[in-house]
């Protein structure tokens, strides 16, 4: 809906369709900070704010959420949160400094479909998916003016089979 930077990414009617008749049938939802202030009507300031969130958004849309407030601002850390109607989440990490990165939100999605797809349950997938964005951050590097993601760590296979 809205890129890190701000940018509106979707219309106002996309993002009603969205709402109205995506999130009810999503597994997860992974917002940004400004999509997520979009989606609970309210605005993210305090480490509080995002566990009230998540909650909102799966008591309004029946999803999961992964609410990332990795650009919360006067936090310490990285720092997200999960919720699935049972199980919270915080997770943390320390903010890397001097990397400017882009498509990170897409590639921690992508981390965490993969952990689900090796069999993990949701809440660890989620784990693994944090663990795995974050070590990509501290692993990238620079290419021009830009920074490329590193590797990240590989996501773990389930004990169970």
């Amino acid at each position: 809906m809205v890129s890190t930077s701000g940018a509106r990414l979707l219309q106002p009617a996309a993002v009603k369709i969205l709402m109205e008749k995506l999130l009810p049938l999503a597994t997860l939802a992974t917002p940004n900070l400004d999509e997520t202030e979009i989606l609970v009507e309210q605005t993210i300031r305090a480490p509080e704010d995002l566990r009230a969130a998540a909650r909102k958004i799966f008591s309004r849309f029946g999803c999961a959420a992964l609410v990332k407030g990795g650009h919360l601002k006067d936090c310490r850390e990285a720092m997200d949160v999960f919720f699935d109607g049972k199980t919270e989440l915080l997770l943390t990490a320390p903010f890397v400094k001097g990397v400017s990165t882009h498509g990170t939100g897409c590639t921690y999605s992508a981390a965490i479909c993969a952990a689900l797809a090796r069999g993990q349950n949701l809440p660890r997938a989620v784990e693994l998916g944090k663990n795995f964005i974050t070590s990509a951050i501290a692993g990238s590097y620079r290419v021009g003016r830009h920074f490329a993601l590193g590797t990240g760590a590989p996501c773990t296979r389930s004990a169970r089979r």
